[in-house]
């Protein structure tokens, strides 16, 4: 008898990955949205998730430490697309990094730092321009892509 990683599985488990994996083929063969070009479904992605600028602003917690919350101007109708499917995910998860600026304010500048290390390297290396802002300024005043505020926040804690 050959043993494969399925029979060794709980029973329970087996059950929910093949219902997963249905699933997957049913919203693959009867979603209208899916069972379009990919390149079609890419424009209205992108349409969809471009917004010009997102912006966020972080606040100390009440103690006073960087614990941060986000506040942000993604329009609420286009988040959830990032849930409605692990397809749909897959195709546009990395799509708010490549096509929109970020703005970052906070009172701290370790609010920045703190942001993009929650960040994967593929999101790191499509945000292309991301800018600090103090709340007390109206513009923005350092503007690097994103990997390029790592290598600042390294070169100034080399300095200092």
């Amino acid at each position: 008898m050959r043993c494969t990683s399925a029979s060794i599985l709980p029973p329970e488990t087996k059950s929910l990955d093949l219902t997963s994996r249905n699933r997957s083929l049913r919203n693959a063969t009867t979603s209208p949205l899916l069972r379009l070009p990919a390149e079609l479904r890419n424009e209205i992605f992108a349409l969809a998730l471009r917004h010009g600028t997102i912006s966020l602003t972080f606040s100390p917690s009440a103690r006073d430490q960087t614990i941060l919350q986000d506040r942000h101007n993604i329009p609420p109708s286009s988040a959830p697309l990032l849930f409605v499917c692990r397809q749909i995910h897959a195709e546009v998860s990395l799509l708010p990094y490549r096509l929109n600026k970020f703005i970052v304010a906070g009172k701290y500048l370790s609010a920045m730092r703190d942001f993009l290390k929650r960040r994967t390297r593929e999101q790191l290396a499509l945000m292309r321009d991301v800018r600090w802002r103090w709340p007390t300024q109206g513009s923005p005043v350092r503007m690097f892509f994103g990997e390029g505020w790592l290598k600042w926040f390294e070169d100034q804690e080399e300095q200092g």
